[in-house]
């Protein structure tokens, strides 16, 4: 591990810093504590911070009200921030583009108004994410400020936000066809015109181009994975920059965060003992990139004090020696502990939280006394699933677990499925588009050529909207429980502002 000086901290850090990873490692305290460094070390530079992440927490780490609009931050004359309201930039979107694009489906489909009022009423889960990062992108375009730092959500809803110029290509292919057609019989029976429809095709492939030039470009964007040393966040972050580099995003270094140093205490000796494995574990999976350890502090860490703090120990500080932990008295008027009679009458159990609280962990545990202590007679099984894009069921289990039905080791009655729900929702487009050739072909044997509305349909059916995949996945489940073939469920779900938001998508379907 190297504490010398990182990148993203000297002075010719790029235009834009994201930080990211596994939920509760830290990011966003990482990043705050960033910005801060780089405000009191480049005062005639204007730095930026934003959240992406649906469930913000910058104003809690700040101790400071921030909000959707861009604030400066308290003490500090070149310090901004921003948690951006991802859904009210969609709205914006809508109102502003709403006309041009009813045209274009009015022209290229054969919906008529009210099927068109009816699609642009959806809220489609991931198209806000899309206007958020594209502002972000066309921030650091500009050079509103010399530097924007982002603090990113977990990391299956980072990877998947980064990935949108790929989705967005998409989206402009299909509403390209929808003219094409349109286009085409204007030119057969006159002059085909450019209108403002072309003209709003130009301006979605301007901020796509803009979009990935700001990604790609490795003199501008740097990601910052955040981890800690657990053998399940080394897992899920060696998946994140793999598929980092898959995108073509550039990684220096990695920060890895809570690391107990040798202080005295028995209780911290033990943590730093389970803790060598992972760090070992770390320099094997990534020995080309630099390793930034940050030690576990003695407090929370809240406030521009405490960030400051932070930001001495990303440059070499040493932190207070953390103590021993005093005896906690048992809180008075606490719930009483469920019973596993009424676990076990709950046929549906939905776990969810701040990222890296345990979900996982209490999921997994939960499901496995589930199956232990239900009645053999009966011969009872419960089923143990996630529904998170960055899946850790394999992890906590310590087996290979996938998109199949799998047996649980060594608990009979136990199963479990890490849903790839981006492959169900690919088999539905499958079906439907080999539904919607059946219907247009056999209009085709009657001579009638419609090759333009063919394409457009196709294309229609096969966008795959970011959250709409999780619902499929959902959808997966409700067939296994309307089936009857597993007594009870248990879900790990993604973090808060995701799964808030997964639990809404059944409204739009």
């Amino acid at each position: 591990m190297s504490n010398q000086l990182p990148s993203f901290l000297n002075a010719s850090a790029t235009g834009l810093l994201l930080f990211g990873g596994k939920g509760g490692v830290g990011k966003t305290t990482l990043s705050a504590a960033t910005a801060i460094h780089w405000a009191r070390q480049a005062v005639n530079k204007k730095i930026l911070i934003a959240s992406t992440d649906p469930a913000h927490s910058l104003g809690d780490s700040f101790n400071q009200q921030i909000g959707d609009s861009i604030v400066p931050l308290a003490n500090f004359q070149n310090l901004f921030a921003m948690e951006m309201d991802a859904a009210r930039r969609l709205d914006d979107f809508q109102k502003a583009h709403g006309a041009v694009l009813k045209k274009i489906m009015d022209r290229g489909t054969y919906f008529d108004n009210e099927d068109i009022d009816e699609f642009f009423k959806l809220s489609l889960p991931g198209m806000d994410e899309l206007m958020a990062v594209i502002e972000i992108a066309r921030i650091v375009r500009e050079k509103s400020f010399d530097l924007v730092i982002l603090d990113t959500a977990p990391t299956g809803h980072t990877l998947r936000m980064l990935s949108l110029p790929g989705l967005m290509e998409h989206w402009i292919e299909v509403l390209n066809l929808m003219l094409k057609k349109h286009r085409y019989m204007a030119s057969t029976f006159g002059r085909y015109r450019p209108d403002d429809t072309d003209a709003f095709l130009v301006f979605m492939k301007s901020d796509l181009d803009l979009l990935e030039s700001v990604l790609r470009d490795q003199t501008v964007t740097c990601f910052v994975p955040v981890m800690i040393p657990e053998a399940m966040c080394v897992a899920e972050t060696t998946r994140l920059v793999a598929g980092l580099d898959e995108l073509g995003i550039r990684v220096d270094t990695l920060l890895i965060n809570h690391v107990v140093e040798p202080s005295g205490c028995p209780f911290c000796e033990r943590r730093r003992q389970e803790q060598a494995p992972a760090l070992e574990e770390i320099r094997r999976q990534f020995p080309n990139i630099q390793s930034l350890t940050i030690p576990l502090l003695s407090h929370p860490v809240r406030g521009q004090a405490d960030l400051l703090e932070v930001g001495e120990l990303l440059l070499g500080g040493r932190p207070a020696l953390v103590q021993a932990p005093a005896h906690l008295p048992t809180p008075s008027g606490a719930r009483p502990v469920p019973s596993f009679e009424s676990l076990a009458r709950t046929r549906l159990l939905l776990f969810g939280g701040k990222g890296g609280v345990g979900k996982t962990t209490i999921a997994a545990a939960t499901a496995i006394h589930i199956a232990a202590k239900s009645n053999p007679s009966k011969a009872e099984k419960t089923l143990l699933f996630s529904t998170d894009p960055a899946h850790s069921l394999s992890d906590s289990l310590a087996q290979p677990i996938g998109n199949q039905v799998t047996q649980v080791t060594g608990v009979p009655g136990l199963f479990a499925i890490e849903m790839n729900s981006s492959e169900l929702l690919e088999e539905l487009n499958i079906a439907y588009i080999e539904e919607i050739n059946e219907v247009f072909n056999s209009f085709m044997a009657g001579n009638l050529n419609l090759e333009f509305d063919t394409q457009v349909m196709e294309g229609l059916i096969t966008l795959t909207p970011p959250g709409l995949d999780e619902l499929m996945a959902l959808m997966k489940i409700m067939d296994f429980m309307d089936e009857g073939e597993y007594d009870h469920y248990v879900l790990d779900m993604a973090p808060t502002g995701h799964a808030l938001r997964f639990l809404e998508t059944p409204a739009m379907v």
